[in-house]
């Protein structure tokens, strides 16, 4: 073959190959950089001041908390940052390997880089090599998608309701998810599809509450849900008994798990024998007798009922008729 064939052969392959060379691997070459409103910031490093004259190394680490690497981050660097000079030169590097150089800002301000799926959790080592006039300063952020609650279903809700949470860029596993109603932990029992359920925290108190969904650093802006009112005292299967007999109390909003339950005859507590959400069944506390019309009340993780329901506490036994 003569040495004209051999080039043309050659050709041939090089504009074979660059016209079949895979769609998706020439996108990874340019990624799409969110608007700023539409992410949060999670890490922001301290200034970094340039001195006249000298370059200047500056070493930092990148902390993710489990949970947080599943998601999309950004790496945003502000040359001249806050109104200050630029740097007039600088290399980064993420774990000892180049990230952004000087020429990455393209005289912009900024430069970004997607760190999506390339930092574990834990510390991640960025060094800054900078040299520019006195007080130059670099700044970086760490960002990821805003989160934001949608509804909660139910809301109002039981203390013994598991309720779930729809809404954008929610967390995508359990591990790092969590979900804080007030100042108290629930909690999470699955996460799919943006939408988390999560069992109601116990003894919340009554009322509105901000719930926060959150991962690692990353928050969501507060969602304002209420708690339904406490349990309910519809029947007592005695209107007189004595101490230490065994009284039964129907109602609604009750926990099937007895612990979470208190049934209060005055301000004594009862030993409670077995619960379920509509039913407690308790013994009288040793107290003093006769004593007549001793109110009772059931505390259901923390929130009491509110009605006025008594008992005589007597040696005589009078059976309470069941409504009908």
């Amino acid at each position: 073959m003569s040495n004209i064939s051999r080039v043309a052969n050659l050709l041939m392959w090089v504009l074979l190959y660059s016209c079949t060379a895979s769609p998706a691997s020439m996108a990874q070459t340019k990624t799409a950089i969110p608007a700023k409103s539409e992410l949060q910031t999670i890490q922001e490093s301290r200034p970094y001041v340039a001195r006249t004259g000298a370059w200047q190394t500056w070493s930092d680490h990148i902390h993710l908390q489990p949970g947080i690497e599943k998601r999309r981050l950004f790496l945003t660097f502000s040359n001249g940052a806050e109104g200050r000079a630029k740097m007039t030169d600088l290399r980064v590097h993420l774990a000892k390997r180049p990230l952004v150089t000087f020429k990455d800002f393209a005289d912009q301000s900024e430069a970004t880089r997607d760190l999506t799926g390339k930092i574990g959790t834990g510390n991640t080592l960025i060094t800054v090599e900078g040299f520019g006039p006195s007080g130059a300063r670099l700044v970086w952020k760490l960002s990821t998608d805003k989160m934001s609650v949608s509804s909660v279903q139910p809301n109002p809700f039981k203390l013994t309701d598991t309720i779930t949470i729809q809404g954008k860029n929610l967390p995508k596993e359990t591990a790092g998810t969590t979900v804080n109603i007030g100042n108290k932990r629930a909690t999470v029992l699955s996460v799919l599809n943006d939408q988390i359920k999560v069992k109601v925290p116990p003894h919340l108190p009554g009322g509105s509450h901000n719930l926060v969904v959150g991962v690692g650093s990353a928050k969501s802006e507060s969602f304002k849900v209420r708690t339904a009112g406490g349990p309910t005292i519809t029947w007592i299967d005695h209107i007189s008994t004595a101490p230490h007999q065994p009284v039964v109390i129907t109602g609604t909003g009750f926990s099937k798990v007895a612990s979470e339950n208190v049934v209060l005859f005055g301000k004594l507590p009862a030993l409670i024998v077995s619960s379920t959400e509509n039913s407690i069944t308790c013994t009288v506390p040793e107290m003093h007798f006769p004593d007549w019309h001793v109110p009772i009340t059931v505390k259901t993780n923390g929130l009491a009922s509110k009605e006025k329901k008594t008992i005589n506490i007597d040696v005589r036994v009078i059976e309470n008729p069941q409504p009908y």
